[in-house]
């Protein structure tokens, strides 16, 4: 069984893009703040349990990562994201490559939509990384309605970063306990 808690991303933004991305509505995720704090929780609080963590590609590797995680190849999209594998454990780590502000920016651009035409009005990295900053960003309509748009052109066009990164963590939420990595791979 699993839960919306099951999933921790990293950021405020994060947070909002992936409550957006599965539906589950402003609160669903567990939001916990930077990197380091989400392996603290995935391995204290979840232990045993199955969890999918959501971080940010930083200029500094997560030691934990390379150290006791299984990186899975997913098909070519490492520049958009990579998925790991805790060994031994039903935990999963999805780092979003480059860092959110930048994958925003990268993903809004081959999907064609001008940032500086949307709610957010934001014409430079600088200006979105502003608003994304902070606390507020969790729940701020203004990404909600960026995020329901990336979603409905990714499924227009047939966009596979979005697309793939959805169903990569749908199926983990499925299968969860019994999740087959080499069934991961074809996802």
């Amino acid at each position: 069984m699993w839960w919306p808690k099951s999933i921790i991303p990293e950021c405020n933004v994060d947070s909002c893009l992936f409550n957006v991305l599965l539906q589950f509505g402003k609160d669903g995720v567990n939001h916990t703040k930077g990197n380091a704090t989400v392996v603290k929780k995935v391995k204290e609080k979840f232990d045993d349990l199955f969890c999918v963590a959501i971080i940010d590609k930083d200029r500094r590797d997560i030691d934990f990562i390379k150290d006791a995680c299984e990186y899975i190849d997913c098909g070519g999209f490492d520049s958009y994201f990579k998925l790991f594998k805790r060994n031994g454990k039903p935990h999963y780590f999805i780092q979003i490559v480059p860092v959110i502000e930048e994958w925003i920016v990268k993903v809004s651009a081959e999907l064609e939509i001008d940032l500086d035409e949307t709610e957010l009005g934001v014409s430079t990295i600088d200006d979105l990384m502003k608003l994304s900053k902070t606390t507020s960003s969790k729940n701020d309509v203004r990404f909600v309605s960026l995020f329901k748009r990336l979603v409905k052109v990714s499924e227009e066009k047939q966009y596979l970063p979005v697309i793939k990164l959805k169903k990569i963590i749908l199926f983990l939420l499925d299968k969860n306990y019994q999740g087959d990595v080499n069934e991961l791979k074809n996802v």
